[in-house]
């Protein structure tokens, strides 16, 4: 894989990341609106109109551009797992910017994801 694809991959995979952390600052803003009144549709419909799902939003469509991009370039088997990493950043994102705390097995799972990165990547 060439260190274009390489960066793309990483792009696509990073921004995906971001959409899941924008869509949580979305919905933790909009917990308990439906038991407050208003019902489900209502609420919905303020949060597709929220700035953070907006950019979540945005988010995943520059992600799905850059993918198909990666695509062109990378086989599927090689390409797909890098979406494991996804998991990774977003347990750091979630760590880092929203408080949320990890517990060894889950850091040892991490480990283990980019470990088999690494491993495809090299083969």
């Amino acid at each position: 894989m060439s260190p274009r694809s390489l960066l793309i991959i990483l792009a696509s995979v990073t921004l995906t990341a971001l959409a899941q952390l924008a869509l949580k600052l979305s919905s933790a803003r909009h917990a308990g609106e439906v038991a407050g009144g208003g019902g489900l549709l209502r609420s919905l419909v303020e949060q597709f109109m929220n700035p953070w799902t907006i950019a979540g939003l945005l988010a995943y469509g520059l992600s799905f551009v850059l993918w198909l991009l990666a695509l062109r370039d990378v086989p599927l088997t090689i390409a797909y797992p890098f979406m494991g990493l996804t998991l990774v950043l977003v347990a750091i994102f979630g760590v880092a910017l929203l408080g949320e705390t990890l517990g060894p097995a889950r850091l040892f799972g991490m480990l283990l994801i980019c470990a088999g990165l690494v491993l495809l990547a090299r083969g």
